[in-house]
């Protein structure tokens, strides 16, 4: 094969090597021992840089040889790549390899003060690290090697990306949903960074968020001891109908077991219960002002006591819905201005919605078995009654067909 320069004008060359026969494309190594002659053309050294040379006929004008990089090799200064390779620093003196074969240059000092699981790996790295040599300086300069360690951790590169973005200030990754959130959770909290869990967890108690799935929220906070995240999650699982739907708690991957779907039943009809208690012990501050309404009294309104009886007539659990509907609807019999019954009624809802949220949504004791020795019981009593209707519903059809009177007035 006929070996140019790179500096040679391809047409020129095109036309000098026109009589011979084409060869194939091969590629030299500008570290291989056996090319020592052609490192004066090729120019100054450069470890882990390839150089494709092919016949000049085969090369467009437009196409350039190919030049690529080892990705593991220390980045140039000024090298404009290197702001489109994340943790790729210069001054690094640790690799971390991830699982598919990615490497970061990273600090050993930024990582041992983020968490203790990283420090336990820098000082016991596991089996299948190493050193690498690598090559310091160019050209007329002189030439030094440096060993830097390179550790191999269990993750993929996306997962080893996310991690450093919570170390290194850079942008974190965008989340916009309750399971990229929650897996952002479960990885800081595998390499134990309490602060990334921290900001995490403030941002899981957004109502909104896990409004999307309270179900696979509440085992989230159960399996990671999240007690914020729980009581968020338990308010959003009472103000569904979720008793005997099957789209709740039939995700494979929740850890929920029937025992715990029986125990928030329990826990959802106590929650109601306190909630009626409250309603029918709560006393409003700010009364009606106008005297438009001729049912109405200063400081008095005139459909408080129809708005608790429509409360205690309420079959339906109290959720936020139910209640803020109730209320509306019992509000309409007064004859004040509209806007001062408006004002009246959101004062009073809010104030009713707070003391609500202060109540406990996870109560002490064994409930669940408590209420289970209940339905026991009530279903032992049902099904004696139901035995004796049976047995007199054949003794009353018996003495028809045999023409006796059962009734005597």
């Amino acid at each position: 094969m006929t070996t140019r320069t790179l500096d040679n004008d391809v047409n020129g060359a095109a036309k000098r090597t026109a009589q011979a026969p084409v060869p194939s494309t091969r590629l030299y190594s500008v570290a291989d021992p056996n090319i020592q002659k052609k490192r004066r053309r090729l120019g100054p050294k450069s470890s882990g840089i390839t150089v494709s040379f092919t016949d000049p006929r085969r090369v467009s004008p437009f196409k350039f040889p190919r030049v690529t990089e080892d990705p593991n090799s220390a980045p140039r200064e000024g090298d404009e790549s290197q702001s489109r390779r994340p943790f790729q620093y210069a001054d690094a003196d640790i690799i971390l390899r991830s699982k598919d074969d990615v490497s970061f240059r990273v600090h050993k000092i930024i990582l041992s003060l983020a968490s203790k699981k990283f420090k336990q790996l820098l000082q016991e790295p596991p089996s299948g690290s190493k050193r690498r040599r690598i090559e310091h300086g160019s050209g007329s300069e002189t030439e030094s090697y440096t060993s830097i360690p390179i550790i191999s951790i269990n993750e993929f590169s996306k997962s080893t990306s996310d991690i450093l973005s919570y170390l290194y200030p850079v942008r974190r990754p965008v989340i916009n949903s309750l399971r990229a959130l929650c897996a952002q959770i479960y990885l800081v909290d595998r390499w134990d960074l309490q602060a990334a869990r921290f900001e995490l967890t403030e941002r899981l108690t957004d109502p909104s968020l896990i409004a999307e799935d309270p179900v696979y929220a509440y085992d989230i906070a159960r399996k990671l001891d999240l007690p914020s995240v729980r009581r968020v999650a338990l308010r959003a699982l009472y103000e569904l109908p979720f008793e005997g739907d099957k789209k709740y708690f039939m995700d494979k991957s929740l850890s929920l077991t029937a025992g715990d779907l029986q125990q928030i039943i329990a826990w959802k009809k106590r929650h109601f219960e306190d909630v009626h208690s409250l309603i029918k012990s709560y006393r409003y501050q700010n009364g009606p002002t106008g005297t438009s309404c001729e049912f109405c009294a200063v400081g008095k309104w005139c459909w408080w006591d129809h708005f608790q009886d429509l409360v205690r007539g309420c079959s339906k659990p109290l959720t936020d819905d139910v209640l803020k509907c109730t209320i509306n609807i019992a509000a309409r019999i007064c004859k004040q201005s509209p806007l001062e019954v408006y004002n009246g009624v959101e004062s009073i809802l809010g104030d009713i919605r707070k003391k609500i949220a202060s109540l406990p949504g996870e109560y002490k004791g064994n409930i669940s078995r408590q209420r289970r020795s209940d339905v026991m019981r009530y279903s032992t009593v049902q099904r004696g009654l139901s035995l004796i209707y049976i047995v007199y519903t054949l003794t009353t059809v018996s003495n028809l067909s045999n023409g006796q009177r059962v009734f005597s007035c």
